[in-house]
């Protein structure tokens, strides 16, 4: 039976979301048909994963009848599954209380209400300083918070709180800094691998703008500040000092910026060693690896297969195979289902390869099929080394032609598209040499070209040139 919207979301409500749905379904306020809080009750009795659900044992059991009302039950479900997207909506708003609080002094300000509205001012401006967090969001409610301030000074004592308009000012380019920094790195990280003509904007004026000033003062700016000059120039240091203010700020920051800290400099990592085929990258990447996984703080809710993966990749290429299965046991509940059973043979697939046994590996990733580009062109990747190592060589040629030809359909990935094929066809010329029956003298010709060319190669995605490279040497002509 194919899951409706309804279902698909609650799975996704933690146990305590459930709870205080059931609430927000029982309050005449948000709904004032009984019938909907009575449906919700049997139907909650089926999470989390509604494995014997149905409508109509629903139906029977919420209104203790025999009968089946097949219209009756959809009307309810559909406005089930309304309510729970209002739901979401006023948990979302409640998270952030000051902003709310902002909004009713605001609203006291309208009716004239200032003997409260002082009250409130100075008990709102207390509980920002308190709750202060070093996000995007503090700038912004410091910024909403001032600036009413000065609204209410405006009535009453008119052209003296000039000090106000002045934290109004920096509190609001401050805000702005974080705001188009941290868009610049996220088009920055992006054209690592698509090849979109972004425009970026004033760059040249933000980039003048931040060399000149530290931003210690400002630990958000100053994260996003080295997170961009990182990406802008690739150097090292920068990284260091990530990793410091990392360490600094870690309890302070807000979650969504630390999973992105992550994001960049782990990119930078897998990056880097693509470029330099430096193993320091691998062992700086899995240590950033360990550190989130203890904090805990790897998946923001489902973790996405391609991450989960690289982990494992990751784990497994510096001989951490203990710490990459631990990783997999804890985390594969967190993998979406329909993703699940692919990711998990890949992962141990990969790991069986390192380990050299290579029929165990071939036999596992060969029943992968992923539906994203990037991931389906590592199983060709992976089954051409395993095919090559074993001597399947037929196989492999035949696999070249599928993989290029799958190749032809993604246009997004520029650099890394030409790297993968020059892999391919020096895969195919590695192949026809080991099949070959020329002089030795020509083989050996053949084998110096054929190095060349990819010590030529500019990067080592997914680790091909460092294979290739291995494959070349290992030649016995």
């Amino acid at each position: 039976m194919r899951e409706s919207k309804l279902i698909k979301l609650l799975k996704r409500f933690d146990k305590d979301e459930v709870k205080r749905f059931k609430d927000f379904v029982s309050s005449p306020y948000y709904n004032k048909n009984r019938n909907t809080a009575r449906v919700y009750g049997e139907l909650i009795k089926f999470y989390p994963d509604f494995e014997d659900y149905s409508e109509e044992t629903v139906y029977k059991s919420s209104f203790e009848t025999e009968e089946f009302d097949y219209f009756a039950i959809k009307n309810i479900l559909s406005d089930l599954h309304a309510l729970a997207i209002k739901f979401i909506l006023v948990e979302y708003k409640e998270e952030r209380s000051i902003s709310k609080e902002i909004r009713i002094l605001e609203m006291l300000r309208d009716k004239q209400a200032f003997d409260e509205y002082k009250t409130r001012l100075a008990k709102t401006q207390k509980k920002l300083e308190s709750e202060k967090t070093d996000s995007e969001f503090y700038l912004e409610d410091k910024h909403q918070l001032i600036l009413e301030e000065a609204l209410y000074w405006s009535i009453f004592d008119p052209n003296t709180r000039f000090d106000l308009m002045q934290q109004e000012l920096d509190t609001l380019v401050n805000f702005f800094i974080v705001k188009v920094v941290k868009h610049y790195c996220a088009i920055l990280h992006e054209l690592k691998q698509n090849n979109y003509p972004f425009k970026l904007t004033m760059i040249d004026d933000i980039t003048r703008y931040l060399k000149g000033r530290s931003f210690e003062d400002v630990p958000i700016i100053n994260l996003y500040k080295n997170i961009f000059f990182l990406q802008q120039t690739g150097e090292y240091k920068y990284y260091n000092i990530l990793q410091e203010l990392r360490d600094k700020y870690y309890d302070n920051l807000n979650r969504g910026d630390i999973y992105m800290l992550f994001t960049y400099m782990r990119s930078y990592t897998v990056v880097n060693f693509a470029r330099t085929m430096d193993k320091k990258y691998l062992r700086d990447c899995f240590e950033l690896d360990k550190f989130h996984l203890d904090k805990g703080i790897i998946p923001l809710g489902k973790i996405l297969y391609p991450d989960f993966i690289a982990v494992v990749k990751n784990a497994a290429s510096v001989g951490e195979f203990e710490w990459a299965e631990k990783f997999m046991d804890k985390m594969k509940h967190d993998l979406i289902d329909d993703v699940k059973t692919d990711a998990l043979n890949f992962s141990y697939g990969y790991m069986e390869y390192l380990k050299g046994n290579l029929e165990k590996a071939m036999e596992l990733i060969y029943k992968v099929n992923f539906n994203i580009f990037i991931m389906q062109i590592q199983v060709y990747i992976m089954l051409l080394r395993i095919y090559y190592e074993i001597g399947y060589y037929e196989d492999g040629l035949n696999l070249i032609k599928t993989a290029k030809e799958y190749l032809k359909k993604e246009i997004a990935i520029g650099e890394m598209q030409k790297g993968i094929k020059n892999f391919l066809d020096s895969t195919s010329a590695l192949i026809k040499l080991r099949l070959s029956v020329k002089q030795k003298t020509e083989i050996n010709y053949e084998k110096e070209k054929l190095r060349t060319n990819t010590e030529k190669m500019k990067n080592n995605y997914f680790g091909v040139k460092s294979w290739l490279l291995k494959q070349i040497k290992s030649l016995k002509v």
